[in-house]
């Protein structure tokens, strides 16, 4: 019997795409991610996938308001939100 993995599946609702002032508090994120123009649920994802390769990250670049539909599937949600 293999050990668990742990989650395997992931929703990420975020709208926004990098700037330097999420650097102090997006986990992974890098100054090259704000170059590149990369979104914050790229970002949370190339994270996922470093802990977890075989996790099946869906992104969302909306707020979650406008596209609920994909929490249907979801066991467990959770929000963060900056205020």
């Amino acid at each position: 019997m293999g050990l668990p993995h742990g989650f395997e599946q992931f929703v990420l609702y975020d709208p926004k795409v990098t700037e330097s002032k999420h650097l102090s508090r997006l986990v992974g994120m890098e100054a090259a991610d704000i170059e590149a123009g990369r979104t914050k649920v790229d970002v949370t994802r190339r994270l996922i996938k470093r802990v977890n390769p075989s996790a099946d990250v869906v992104g969302v670049q909306e707020p979650w308001q406008r596209c609920p539909s994909a929490l249907k599937g979801c066991d467990l949600v959770f929000g963060a939100v900056d205020t």
